[in-house]
């Protein structure tokens, strides 16, 4: 893991440039680099001032494209920096990267890079997000077959049925159906449960 704070001139970061394509020749482990470049990488990382010139990421391309790196996956905030002045005057600009070699991302490809929003600092804050969030999807409902035998179901089939819903009948066949997957729910899961049914075996095998 290499910490890049970078000069806040073109010529100062040609050391910088120079340094990370030295470390890359003989890095042959996942490698990650973040940190305060100071230098964009294209046109649409700097907005309210005058137009970005090709000139200005000539050289933090070549590097990234000597080197070999790639953008960690990117959440949050647009833009790193601004130096939070009034009204057209305002800057902003994306000079903080999180980048990796290949062999990062064949290990680590799943992290993402999380930059927070800017607070009192000029530089938002990255933190490397190792845990990503899924969303769980909630199952949909599927009726047993072998519960339609049951009793219990019967039974519950029966009481869902007696329930006096007021109201038009598609609204009360909608309640009544839906009080009766309630049930079914509850009856699903004991059925499908492994302990339940292993208990249930046991207890078959000690009768014969």
């Amino acid at each position: 893991m290499s910490f890049v704070y970078g000069y806040n001139t073109a010529g100062g970061r040609r050391v910088l440039w120079e340094t990370l394509r030295h470390i890359s020749t003989y890095t042959i482990e996942p490698w990650i680099i973040l940190g305060d470049f100071n230098a964009i990488l294209s046109t649409e990382d700097r907005i309210n001032r005058l137009p970005v010139h090709v000139n200005e990421t000539i050289e933090f391309q070549s590097c990234v494209t000597d080197i070999g790196l790639g953008q960690v996956n990117r959440k949050g905030w647009q833009y790193s920096w601004c130096h939070k002045r009034d009204g057209d005057d305002r800057i902003y600009s994306h000079i903080d990267w999180v980048m990796g070699n290949d062999k990062w991302f064949q290990e680590y490809g799943n992290l993402e890079a999380v930059y927070y929003n800017l607070e009192c600092s000029d530089h938002t804050s990255i933190v490397i997000r190792t845990l990503i969030p899924r969303q769980k999807l909630k199952r949909p409902f599927r009726l047993l077959n072998v519960l339609i035998t049951q009793d219990s179901f019967k039974k519950a089939v029966k009481q869902c049925w007696e329930q006096n819903i007021i109201g038009y009948h598609i609204y009360r066949l909608w309640m009544k159906l839906k009080a009766l997957k309630s049930e079914a729910r509850v009856m699903n899961k004991e059925i499908s449960t492994t302990e339940i049914r292993v208990e249930k075996l046991q207890q078959r095998v000690q009768e014969v």
